[in-house]
């Protein structure tokens, strides 16, 4: 009987701690859901689970950040730019297409894909530029 007992009083506040959880990300005022996919077929088809997942959820997902966004150099290569990229481009920008007719009600932010690995201080400031603007006054 006392283990019993025990184990009730476990579930119980295990469940009283599952419900303030639930409640956290149900208030809008205290949580964001900031969902981020690829512009592929894959990254979409998984981006409308989730969402349609957080919806029926009732929890608030006003943000979608599309990451490795292959976008033109700002100074083209000599002799242009290779098939491959400019193919994989229009494959992009098509999936992007979709994904702001699909979610229009959301903030929709598009990540350029690096040339490198994203690592260290510099290329963090330089996302949080991407993704938050200058907070600069």
């Amino acid at each position: 009987m006392v283990r019993l007992a025990k184990a009730a009083e476990k579930a119980l506040a295990m469940s009283k701690n599952v419900r303030r959880i639930q409640e956290a990300f149900m208030d809008q005022n205290r949580t964001n859901f900031v969902a981020v996919t690829i512009a592929e077929a894959m990254g979409l088809l998984e981006l409308e689970r989730l969402v349609s997942a957080l919806d029926n959820a009732k929890i608030h997902c006003g943000n979608i950040i599309v990451n490795m966004v292959n976008t033109p150099p700002l100074v083209p290569p000599q002799g242009g730019c290779c098939n491959f990229c400019s193919s994989k481009r229009v494959e992009q920008a098509g999936y992007i297409k979709k994904i702001h007719s699909i979610f229009s009600s959301r903030t929709i932010t598009k990540v350029p894909m690096f040339p490198h690995e994203v690592r260290g201080i510099d290329d963090l400031h330089k996302i949080a530029m991407i993704l938050f603007g200058s907070r600069e006054s």
